[in-house]
């Protein structure tokens, strides 16, 4: 099963500090953790911003052309009604006797026959009228709610604005404040920071990108369980996978011969070496949807940096990491799963 597949989106993300000639300290690698933390969520919120910005500027546009098209209905409305008004003055003023004057005016039947038809046209356009009127009503109704659609819209996008630039100028003054507080040690810290980041974009993303990559080629469909119990009382089935043969399976790609599983209650761990960085990963699965296996990173670690929680969480919040399992399962539904001491247990059973 290729639960490993799981971890691009979360590795694509994980930063490594940059090479030096020294080790790093405890406390310049939190505050270098903090820093860095503080840096990706300044990027992260001048993306949403500008999404946000996106989105009003369509909305925006949208909300142009709704309000031209209800004024191009409105007045056509008005006319018709001007025009429905006219008749209905008409009919008010003349009643049954006009209609009926021009039937008794007639000379003869084929003259009385004409007259009816025609008086049969009017009337045919009045109603016609009467449903054009109606119609346009309901459209211009439909435009209007269309335009309070829009401005519910812009108001929650421009509040999300607010909310992101708040955001933002928090992240700027916690930058601030942090660097202030080092003093003397700024300089420094500034400078390997400066050299996190260009690690970071330069050799780590490429690596973990390519990481994932790999990950891909493998084909889950060729994993078999270690063992599968079938139980009828309730009716179901359980596959049970252990960690070695997760790392067996996976170690069928030569680039994937420095990485191995291991689990312990509650967790999944994915550990190693690839393309020569110490890699560690850990965490666990939960039930998403009736076949979709969710795995949520809790740990990465790349080389001795520790990613901040906070990092983790906001991966997660953006990229929901699903396993479809229906072709394992069907036509049954996952019920549980289970990270015991020796293996993994995926419990399936009736909808």
């Amino acid at each position: 099963m290729a639960v490993v597949f799981v971890l691009l989106c979360t590795l694509a993300a994980a930063p490594r500090p940059a090479a030096a000639a020294e080790p790093l300290s405890p406390e310049e690698l939190t505050v270098l953790q903090e820093l860095f933390t503080l840096g990706r969520s300044l990027e992260e919120t001048r993306a949403a911003m500008d999404r946000v910005a996106d989105q009003i500027g369509a909305v925006s546009r949208r909300q142009a052309e709704a309000a031209a098209e209800r004024d191009r209905l409105e007045a056509r409305r008005r006319d018709r009604q001007a025009q429905y008004n006219r008749r209905l003055r008409f009919y008010q003023e003349q009643g049954k006797v006009a209609p009926l004057a021009v039937l008794l005016g007639s000379s003869n039947f084929l003259d009385f026959l004409s007259r009816l038809d025609l008086l049969s046209q009017i009337l045919e356009h009045d109603a016609s009228l009467v449903r054009e009127l109606r119609s346009l009503k309901t459209a211009v109704a439909a435009q209007e709610a269309a335009l309070q659609s829009t401005s519910s819209e812009l108001e929650e996008l421009r509040s999300q604005l607010v909310a992101d630039e708040a955001k933002l100028q928090a992240a700027i003054t916690q930058r601030e404040s942090t660097l202030a507080a080092l003093k003397e040690q700024r300089v420094a810290v500034e400078a390997q920071l400066a050299a996190l980041e260009q690690d970071w974009r330069d050799k780590a993303q490429p690596l973990l990108l390519a990481l994932g990559a790999t990950l891909q080629t493998v084909d889950p469909a060729t994993f078999e369980p270690d063992q599968v119990n079938l139980s009828l009382f309730p009716p179901g089935a359980t596959a049970i996978i252990a960690a070695d043969s997760l790392t067996r399976f996976f170690h069928q790609v030569d680039a994937l011969k420095g990485l191995a599983f291991r689990q312990q209650p509650g967790t999944l761990s994915m550990e190693g070496e690839f393309g020569g960085a110490a890699i560690s990963i850990s965490g666990q699965f939960v039930i998403a949807d009736k076949t979709l296996l969710r795995y949520e990173p809790r740990e990465i670690q790349i080389r001795e940096f520790k990613v901040p929680t906070e990092s983790i969480a906001e991966l997660l919040a953006a990229n929901h990491i699903d396993i479809d399992v229906t072709e394992m399962i069907d036509p049954w539904v996952l019920k549980s799963v289970e990270i015991t001491q020796s293996d993994v247990r995926i419990r399936a059973g009736l909808k």
